[in-house]
């Protein structure tokens, strides 16, 4: 186990909370309270960041954050929840209506990434402190992930029926398109270089060359 001097240790929280609070406006309410969890969960970890934490970053009161969350595992749900809906709700609006199953996975993978790129806090902790809600919450977040792996089964098995792709299992298809769709965006983050255009065309090139063999 590597230790830590306390000393180290507050500097890195201070930088980290400096970071949290930057540019936002210290004005107590339920949205800021959102803003500065969502990057503490993101960058230390939900199992981290105590309610007394983020009442010190905030500079209020632990006991004041009640007027404003249920608490903490609340708290994570709803950042989590919002991201899941955001990202179904963008991908049905993306998707052109009457495209050949080309286009439209293309529009799924370009939606896709466009949304994690602009939202890589809410990414993180969706794919990373999932684990962290409890079973009924679980549930409800399963739900909407199985919404948009639905569409994406719709596209696929569409390529299926009019012979624009092989037949292939759509459980095996949509599972590994899915998972490239997180890797990529994971790896969005670390090259900076790679536009959003440059991924969907990658990764939509990758995809087809999977389902036309």
């Amino acid at each position: 186990m590597i230790m830590m001097s306390t000393s180290t240790s507050t500097c890195n929280l201070s930088a980290i909370i400096g970071r949290a609070t930057s540019g936002i406006d210290h004005k107590p309410s339920h949205q800021l309270v959102r803003q500065v969890a969502l990057k503490l969960f993101s960058e230390i970890g939900f199992h981290n960041v105590s309610l007394r934490k983020l009442a010190n970053t905030l500079e209020m009161q632990p006991g004041s954050l009640y007027n404003h969350i249920d608490g903490k595992q609340e708290l994570l749900f709803e950042l989590i929840d919002e991201y899941e809906t955001d990202l179904l709700d963008t991908i049905k609006v993306d998707l052109p209506s009457g495209s050949s199953p080309e286009h439209r996975l293309s529009a799924y993978i370009r939606s896709h990434l466009g949304f994690n790129a602009s939202s890589p806090q809410h990414r993180s902790i969706a794919q990373l402190e999932f684990r962290n809600l409890t079973p009924n919450q679980q549930k409800i977040i399963e739900a909407i992930r199985a919404e948009y792996t639905f569409i994406l089964a719709e596209i696929i098995q569409h390529g299926i029926l009019t012979q624009v792709f092989r037949p292939i299992p759509l459980q095996v298809a949509t599972r590994l398109i899915l998972s490239m769709l997180t890797e990529m965006s994971r790896e969005d983050k670390s090259n900076a270089t790679l536009t959003i255009e440059d991924s969907t065309t990658l990764l939509h090139e990758t995809v087809l060359r999977i389902l036309h063999t």
